[in-house]
């Protein structure tokens, strides 16, 4: 059997909804002769009479009819979710993201703060976390094999890469209390 332009099911859908060739011609943009050498063009390639025509424009489904009815609107659903996966995709809206991150973005609550409010925004995006230290999560954002990381900043970025601040944590020299450095403040 040769291959079923997705256009021939749509034709036949209408078709099957509006049970009149007329109307369902009207509804494709297309004139009633055209919808009628494009149904005898599926029937011909399905091997099986979809139609009963009753007078000129008239039509009743047949029982192949109805059955193939069902998976063409099955068929016609799925073609337009993957169009919408494909759209969504391009404009990054789901996917998978890979993100490095350091204990101390994890204990300083940066990190499930961050992640929290891009899972809001972005609900259809997988996120997979890697544990790694700084250099490391460097080298793999260079890669390519991470999309970001929660890490110190270097003292130069390496060509390239870039970053910015999301967290200052003050950071203290803790002595006892007997220490001389202990009473400068």
């Amino acid at each position: 059997m040769a291959d079923i332009e997705t256009r021939l099911f749509r034709y036949f859908a209408v078709l099957a909804e509006e049970q009149h060739f007329s109307r369902a011609a009207h509804r494709l943009n297309i004139t009633p002769p055209t919808l009628t050498h494009q149904i005898k063009k599926l029937e011909r390639l399905l091997g099986a009479r979809l139609v009963e025509r009753k007078g000129n424009t008239h039509v009743t489904l047949t029982q192949a009819g109805l059955r193939f009815f069902e998976r063409a609107q099955h068929v016609l659903r799925q073609v337009e979710e993957a169009k919408i996966v494909a759209q969504q995709a391009q404009l990054g809206e789901v996917g998978r993201i890979d993100i490095g991150f350091m204990t101390t973005a994890v204990c300083s609550g940066v990190l499930q703060k961050s992640l929290a409010d891009f899972q809001r925004a972005n609900p259809a995006i997988e996120i997979n976390m890697r544990k790694l230290v700084p250099m490391d999560q460097i080298k793999a954002i260079m890669r390519k094999d991470l999309d970001a990381g929660f890490t110190r900043s270097p003292h130069k970025y390496p060509a390239g890469l870039e970053g910015f601040d999301v967290h200052r944590q003050p950071m203290v020299l803790a002595l006892p209390a007997k220490h001389p450095l202990a009473r400068r403040k």
